[in-house]
This record gives structure tokens, sequence and C-alpha cells, in this order.
């Protein structure tokens, strides 16, 4: 029996030479750890209003922003996409983040984030956002 000179064939052993080696280290098993090529987010804020909603969902890009600082002192801008504002770009360590919408109070938060062999482990946070006339009445007291 002769063996198969199919296209298929061909290509699947092309396949298994020509594909590069993404193994970056090996865990504690001693197995080798398969990292993904895609870029993860270091800190995901959801913005909340007094009443609850969803601040990056209601004003957009043009009344939300932020920064992330990492331990180094780097700043990278904050983006606002579709209802939350993602802050950082495999930035693991104590990261502080700024998060300003318009007609509030500007947040500033303290993250630890990890990261495994290959990405950060993103955190997740809810912040609820301060009206600024609200501040303001606050400082003013009784």
């Amino acid at each position: 029996m002769r063996p198969s000179k199919s296209p298929v064939f061909a290509l699947l052993c092309l396949a298994l030479v020509a594909c590069p080696d993404e193994t970056k280290s090996s865990d504690d098993s001693g197995y080798a750890v398969t990292c993904t090529t895609e870029v993860r987010t270091s800190v995901v804020l959801e913005l909340l209003g007094d009443a609850g909603q969803n601040l990056v969902s209601e004003l957009g890009s043009d009344g939300v922003s932020g920064t992330l600082t990492t331990e180094d002192g780097a700043e990278q801008p904050c983006e606002a996409i579709v209802d939350s504002l993602m802050c950082g770009w495999e930035a693991a360590g104590h990261l502080v983040v700024v998060a300003t919408v318009d007609g509030y109070v500007p947040e500033q938060l303290e993250v630890d984030v990890a990261a495994d062999e290959c990405h950060v482990i993103t955190e997740q946070l809810s912040v609820q956002m301060t009206r600024l006339e609200d501040a303001d009445r606050a400082a003013a007291g009784p």
C-alpha cells in the first residue's frame, strides 16, 4: 500500500512544522505552559451614577476618561469601551487608577493586579461615583 499524497496530508505536515512554538515556561508540574498572543486588560471599572446607572454606557468616551499609573510611574490612558473603563494592558503589580466622569468627583483607586506565567489576571471593580453638587453640599455642611 502506498502512502497518501493528498493535499490535506501535505498541509497537515506543513502546519505541524511551520507553527511557531508559543511555549513560555514550565509550571510546577514540569509540563509546558502554552500562552496565547492576546493582550489582557489589567483593570476593568464599572462606573455607576447616583441612580445606579452605568455612566460609561450613558456618556461614552466623550464624558468618561481615566489614567493608570504603574509602580514605576509610567502612565497609561484608560479607554471607555461599551459599558466599562478599561485600564492598563498587561500591567501587573500595585497600580493607581483615576477615573474621571463629567459632573462627578474623580475617584482614585489603588489596585493590586496579579499575573500568571502568561498574562495579568484582570481585576473587575464597580465604583459608585459622587456627583459634584452632592460633594459640594456635603462639604458646605448643615
